[in-house]
């Protein structure tokens, strides 16, 4: 199945994508307290310098773990819609 049918066709919280998924989870809420998931995400608050060294840093502690590790990010900037162009941030 196609990563993009998998996110149509499954709920987000089924969704595995590697089997660290559950520990990327726990590091990412713990690196990133202040990314209240409920809110919208506001691109701008994440492409500041401080908000870019710490998430290039936290992505590289996947280097040994994850293939491709560092390809590209993407998130929903409302966690409860539907992924789509007006509702999904694509990071390098």
């Amino acid at each position: 199945m196609e990563y993009w049918e998998q996110l149509e066709t499954t709920p987000g919280s089924t969704v595995k994508f590697t089997k660290c998924d559950d520990e990327i989870y726990e590091s990412f809420r713990t690196t990133f307290p202040e990314i209240d998931v409920r809110e919208r995400i506001i691109e701008e608050s994440l492409k500041s310098k401080e908000s870019k060294e710490k998430w290039r840093k936290w992505v590289n502690d996947w280097e040994k773990k994850i293939a491709n590790f560092n390809f590209g990010t993407m998130l929903r900037t409302i966690a409860s819609e539907e992924y789509e162009q007006d509702n999904t941030i694509f990071g390098e």
